[in-house]
């Protein structure tokens, strides 16, 4: 089933029945991701599995992937940052039930009984972007800018300790 990113769920509903959900998601419709990225071209893969666990938690096992265009925070210039997140989400009504879950899970307090399908996968997609991006530190101009900037830097001020340690 291939559902609509709009759609409302009833995950207890669909845990019971044992649904799978799986599909696409454009980036440009994902309000609080937009501004992190350089551009919001692209698309967001899901899967998502609602089951009943052996102590009766209504279980959702989700899984997002994706490739964002960010900007690196040590050079400033684009780079591409993959996603893959898999998490076992557990639903709760309330606060106080979150203690009870076992660790493996991730809590979801529900206010209502049911869910909009891209708020939960936009939720998982901010959890899984990193806050400072990177490209790897062999391809990244900046890191050779900041060894320079390190090397003709200003003298160490606990250098004169040295000579004290030394006497």
């Amino acid at each position: 089933m291939s559902p609509d990113s709009s759609q409302l769920l009833d995950p207890l509903r669909l845990a019971n029945a044992g649904e799978h959900l799986s599909g696409t998601v454009n980036l440009d419709i994902m309000p609080r991701v937009k501004e992190s990225l350089l551009t919001n071209k692209g698309e967001l893969h899901f899967s998502l599995s609602f089951s009943i666990d052996e102590a009766m938690h209504c279980i959702i096992d989700v899984e997002i992937e994706t490739r964002l265009l960010m900007r690196c925070q040590r050079c400033l210039e684009p780079t591409e940052v993959g996603i893959k997140r898999h998490s076992l989400i557990a639903l709760v009504n309330q606060q106080s039930e979150v203690s009870e879950l076992p660790i493996k899970y991730e809590p979801l307090v529900l206010d209502e009984q049911e869910i909009t399908l891209l708020d939960l996968i936009e939720d998982e997609l901010l959890l899984a972007m990193p806050l400072a991006p990177l490209h790897a530190e062999n391809e990244c101009i900046g890191t050779e800018k900041i060894e320079r900037i390190n090397a003709d830097g200003r003298p160490n001020p606990f250098a004169v300790l040295e000579s004290l340690k030394k006497n």
